[in-house]
């Protein structure tokens, strides 16, 4: 099955988790969304959350290289300071795409999770239900199925947003 990713150009906005949600917005207006389970690429310790290994830093990769000549800009949410392996694993995740945005010559943007759900939610601590049901209310005609692709939308409206006022 071809990737969806691979036949458009444009921003690709990734919530950065095991489970990553992507939005896509193309130059003709349309918007992709979907997820990626990066624990289909990791090995079975590391999908038992047993071991802080590099595999779900080298599954991130994998799949933006399968993107890599369709995507022009890269925005993320930024990884924030809490004890945990899920903090370990999103700032692994949020390094490789970095260099990878590096290596490619792709610009990225990064947003605090507390930044673009303040501006754009009016709520810096909106709860994964709230952004997920606001989401669904905004973009009626998206089948929005869970709360990364939710994420990852509003990161691109944020970032399409900011270069509006650019």
């Amino acid at each position: 099955m071809t990737n969806p990713i691979e036949m458009a150009t444009g921003i690709l906005a990734l919530d950065l988790a095991l489970t990553t949600g992507w939005a896509l917005h193309d130059f003709c207006g349309d918007t992709l969304i979907g997820t990626w389970d990066l624990r289909d690429r990791c090995s079975t310790r590391q999908r038992l959350g047993s071991d802080r290994s590099p595999e779900p830093a080298i599954a991130i990769r994998s799949q933006l290289a399968e993107c890599r000549c369709s995507v022009d800009s890269v925005v993320f949410e930024s990884a924030y300071a809490q004890p945990g392996a899920s903090t370990w694993i999103q700032c692994s995740l949020q390094t490789a795409v970095m260099l990878w945005c590096i290596a490619n010559s792709k610009p990225f943007s990064r947003y605090r999770s507390t930044e673009w759900k303040k501006q754009l939610l009016g709520k810096g601590n909106a709860t994964r239900d709230e952004y997920h049901r606001a989401a669904v209310l905004k973009w009626p005609d998206l089948d929005i199925k869970t709360d990364d692709e939710a994420a990852a939308l509003w990161l691109l409206e944020m970032e399409m947003e900011a270069r509006l006022v650019q």
